[in-house]
């Protein structure tokens, strides 16, 4: 049923974090006034400034070998780092974004309509 499915948008999570989770906290049911840490970074975008920084961070041997050596705290602390190498991935090129969204336009006008929601600011 409708009310068991809940779908969100990143626009909302970068908008405000806390009332997001907070919202899907109530959603599940579970401890509305727990409070994740936002601090640590995961799963950042961009584009690297340092490649060779990059394949360090990113490096699946050095991961295996080290992460069950290093506390949380170090983990969490090499993510930031990461995030620091990170700069803002170059816009679209207007052409292709035009392109995109108008191959995309029906599929968004579907999914606004499906979770009842304007996606007019996608198009």
């Amino acid at each position: 049923p409708r009310g068991q499915i809940r779908v969100v948008l990143f626009d909302d999570l970068k908008r405000d974090p806390l009332k997001l989770m907070q919202d899907l906290y109530r959603f599940l049911r579970v401890d509305p006034t727990f409070v994740p840490d936002f601090d640590t970074p995961h799963n950042v975008g961009g584009m690297p400034a340092s490649m060779f920084l990059e394949n360090v961070f990113t490096s699946r041997a050095l991961k295996s070998a080290l992460a069950p050596l290093l506390p949380t705290r170090a983990v969490n602390w090499v993510r930031r780092l990461r995030t620091r190498n990170m700069q803002r991935a170059p816009d679209l090129p207007p052409a292709l974004r035009q392109d995109l969204t108008a191959g995309f336009r029906e599929d968004i006008e579907k999914t606004s309509d499906l979770i009842g929601r304007s996606l007019a600011h996608w198009l």
